[in-house]
């Protein structure tokens, strides 16, 4: 089963009856991907549909409390109805082995009575999820491509990294949130590609894996004063640098401080999953650029021709990654 979804930076699905944002070649990609599939949506994402109607060429369920009827659509009143009445054959998930997912798993297959699968996949491993999810979906091939992308992604960086001693690495701060002042813990879920490839100064005691991370203080930001910071879109990169209260902490006073980007997913984190192999990428390149053969545009062009097969405009590729290099 695939899903795409789209939300923001601290998992809102939408504000005052639309979606986060519009994006067209996304909602084109989503039209191929969807199309003679089923697609579940709220009654309130519906009315934000064009003419508020159901998708054409699509099986439509719509879910929602009342008790209503919409022309050319189904009407569910929980997601796991939904998802019953979308027949599928088999469900498959993927992501962090958490507590009691297996219980909860287990009860979904006993409930719907089909197979439900559960891939681990992880930084490291991205390579062998995709190998069983193209021997369970008969896609062996494609399987095969993408598995050794990510295999191949991740040893580079691992054998680029070997060479780069720890006290060499950037100390960096990953923030995000209205005010900038949620970070991305060292050691937590959400920061596997920030510490493998830098010296994350966040350093906290009670470290959240969630992906809002932890809240701290602009105090105890200036006192890990860290060379380089890397916002979420949607936090304070746009004004940061005229702002007084920010003014001493080294990277902004410098101004080596960028936007990580979030189309379709975030680079980083948000969710952890197959989107941080262009956050491998891209950080390590912005923080040790001679230390590779490639450039941050040769990779983002790769990463989304192999993964979503797109192949980027110039235009599209320097809008993309805009905030996210150096200033020329």
């Amino acid at each position: 089963m695939d899903a795409i979804v789209a939300v923001y930076a601290d998992w809102g699905i939408g504000a005052k009856g639309t979606q986060p944002r519009v994006i067209p070649g996304d909602r084109r990609r989503f039209r191929e991907l969807t199309m003679d599939a089923a697609v579940i949506v709220g009654r309130r994402t519906l009315e934000d549909f064009p003419g508020g109607k159901p998708l054409p060429g699509r099986e439509n369920f719509v879910l929602s409390r009342r008790n209503i009827t919409i022309e050319g659509a189904q009407v569910v009143h929980d997601p796991d109805e939904a998802v019953a009445a979308a027949a599928p054959q088999v469900i498959i998930d993927t992501g962090e082995a958490k507590n009691g997912a297996k219980e909860d798993l287990d009860a979904l297959q006993e409930q719907l009575g089909i197979p439900v699968i559960f891939i681990e996949a992880k930084l490291s491993d991205y390579g062998a999820a995709y190998e069983r999810l193209g021997e369970l979906l008969g896609m062996e091939e494609r399987g095969s491509e993408l598995s050794t992308y990510c295999t191949d992604v991740y040893n580079k960086t691992v054998t680029t990294m070997e060479n780069i001693p720890e006290n060499e690495r950037v100390r960096m701060a990953y923030l995000l949130g209205d005010n900038g002042l949620n970070a991305i813990a060292k050691t937590s879920f959400q920061a596997a590609v920030v510490d493998m490839v830098a010296d994350n100064v966040v350093v906290v005691d009670d470290v959240s894996g969630k992906g809002n991370g932890n809240e701290i203080s602009l105090e105890q930001i200036a006192l890990w004063n860290p060379d380089l910071i890397v916002f979420q879109t949607g936090s304070i990169y746009d004004t940061v640098g005229d702002d007084p209260a920010w003014a001493g902490i080294a990277a902004i006073d410098s101004g080596n401080y960028y936007q990580v980007p979030n189309v379709p997913y975030c680079w980083l984190n948000n969710p952890p999953t197959v989107n941080q192999l262009m956050g491998l990428q891209w950080l390590p390149r912005l923080l040790y650029p001679d230390a590779f053969d490639d450039s941050i545009e040769d990779a983002t062009r790769a990463y989304y021709s192999t993964m979503y097969n797109y192949d980027l405009s110039d235009t599209e590729l320097a809008d993309l990654i805009k905030d996210a290099v150096p200033k020329a």
